[in-house]
């Protein structure tokens, strides 16, 4: 006896699985599809940068740029193939230290000496912090950070003040959020201390911000050192990997690792994106690059010593060559 099919979509009863159901739901999360918009804008906007840097130099600074590729890339390939005896060298070295009786105290001078700006290593210092003492290497690592933050903080802010405006000025983001943390207050400066900016740099940009006080300071990086978890956490299992010699609990621990690494960082770059539209919706008229901070007045001022935190129009003046004054728009266009 012949089998009569449906001819209609009537006829037939489409089912779904529940675990389908909850991958249509997630793809369709407003919250992922904009942290992976987000990332794509980040990648793209990376990658335009890098190319536009690389034809802006000179033949000579192009081909060091290329020959560091290079360096950098075979040294990826000696990591990968001689892994296990680096990770050796690096337990050995995290094993010694850590029984020295002083070790805490050179980590703390360590940590303490690249919270100044412009120094970097602080990334490197805080996971090895996690391969020397574990899980709670995240308390020596708050307290050294939290003391050589403050520290850096009140000298740049007393000591080394135009050095510090100078390397905020110098980069337009720290400017933009410099000038918003006048009027934001609390909330933008802890959010500033979630994001993947220079360490020592941003202690130093925040020195330069008359209305974040060192108490304030202090408080952002403490609300904010579970993130350090996360540096911990790496060193930890890159000391577990030095001692594992079991072939599965090795991909374990590299997975872990790995995925460590991608939520930190596109949690990181999240909170910075946000932070900037922020700033960003606060003030988009200003001129950072003329900044100076008036210390009698706790404000902003621009080159001609007028008061104001985000002025409107910046003329710019010239005298021509019958010696009468012009005054310049915005665009550098006389007005008619």
């Amino acid at each position: 006896m012949p089998i009569e099919l449906p001819t209609s979509r009537d006829g037939l009863t489409v089912t779904t699985s529940p675990l389908r159901d909850r991958i249509r739901r997630i793809q369709n999360n407003p919250r992922l599809n904009q942290i992976i918009y987000d990332v794509k804008i980040a990648v793209n906007t990376a990658a335009i940068n890098a190319i536009d840097f690389y034809l802006d130099k000179s033949p000579l600074y192009r081909t060091l740029i290329v020959l560091v590729g290079m360096l950098g890339l075979t040294a990826g390939i000696l990591v990968l193939i001689f892994h296990n005896n680096l990770f050796d060298v690096l337990l050995w070295f995290a094993d010694s230290w850590r029984d020295m009786k002083s070790g805490p105290l050179i980590m703390f001078l360590l940590i303490t000496i690249i919270s100044f700006p412009p120094l970097i290593g602080y990334s490197a210092l805080a996971s090895l912090c996690g391969m020397m003492y574990g899980f709670k290497g995240w308390i020596f690592l708050v307290l050294f950070t939290v003391v050589g933050s403050l520290l850096s903080f009140l000298a740049c802010r007393y000591l080394f003040k135009d050095y510090a405006l100078r390397l905020a000025r110098s980069n337009q983001k720290f400017a933009a959020l410099t000038q918003t943390m006048e009027s934001d207050g609390f909330h933008l400066l802890w959010m500033i201390r979630l994001c993947p900016l220079p360490y020592s740099l941003s202690n130093g940009a925040l020195a330069t911000i008359p209305s974040v006080t060192a108490v304030n300071f202090v408080l952002a990086t403490i609300v904010t050192s579970p993130k350090l978890f996360m540096h911990i956490f790496i060193g930890d299992r890159i000391a577990k990997l030095g001692t594992e010699k079991d072939f599965a609990s090795r991909v374990v621990d590299i997975v872990s690792v790995l995925i460590a690494v991608t939520v930190g960082t596109v949690t990181a770059y999240t909170i910075y994106s946000r932070t900037m539209e922020r700033a960003a919706a606060n003030d988009t008229t200003m001129d950072y690059s003329n900044l100076e901070l008036n210390d009698d007045e706790d404000r902003y001022v621009d080159d001609d010593d007028s008061d104001s935190n985000i002025p409107d129009v910046w003329d710019d003046r010239y005298v021509d060559d019958d010696n009468e004054e012009i005054i310049l728009n915005t665009h550098g266009q006389a007005p008619r």
